[in-house]
């Protein structure tokens, strides 16, 4: 019942968006166990520069303390790592050279590592990251798995998928978030 105070919960969540709540009840807690999403230390970094109370985030458990009101800010959200990897993919996949800024360097680690792999070269310097190919034609990599962050992220499949048909070898992807 909306405007009733609420006990602690438990809820599964996929998306980092059921923390922001419709209401945030003054002593109202929920507990929330995420699974593995790279940007909820990010919300729960921004719901608490509003004046929010939210504690754990990054770990296993999430608690979320009910306040009676939320005050406008401005805040710089993270980098999309699988913008970043698109953009990424298109300047490998045509010989190109591309300079992606506001994208985390370690939230790109796995994507990254698999551009080294497949010939690409990779240049950081503070915020900017640069990719461009290193070899005169792509290389198959031997095994690339998908798995939760902070691995190869299942997203970015499909970008990896386009980049190894134009590879010189026989490439194997293995995908393991989604069974179908």
């Amino acid at each position: 019942v909306y405007g009733e105070k609420r006990e602690s919960c438990n809820i599964f969540v996929d998306k980092w968006n059921k923390m922001v709540f419709d209401d945030f009840e003054a002593n109202a807690e929920i507990k929330i166990i995420p699974k593995e999403v790279r940007s909820v230390h990010d919300v729960a970094n921004f719901i608490n520069a509003m004046g929010g109370k939210i504690f754990g985030a990054g770990t296993d458990t999430i608690i979320i303390e009910g306040v009676e009101k939320l005050r406008g800010i401005n805040y710089n959200i993270i980098g999309d790592r699988i913008e970043a990897a698109t953009y990424m993919t298109a300047a490998l996949a045509t010989n190109g050279k591309i300079t992606v800024s506001g994208a985390d360097f370690f939230h790109l680690g796995a994507f990254l590592d698999f551009v080294c792999e497949c010939g690409g070269a990779v240049r950081v310097d503070g915020g900017d990251i640069t990719v461009f190919r290193a070899s005169p034609f792509l290389l198959p990599v031997s095994l690339l798995k998908t798995a939760p962050y902070p691995a190869y992220p299942t997203d970015a499949q499909s970008l990896a998928l386009c980049l190894l048909c134009m590879a010189r070898g026989r490439s194997v992807v293995c995908e393991n978030i989604f069974s179908s």
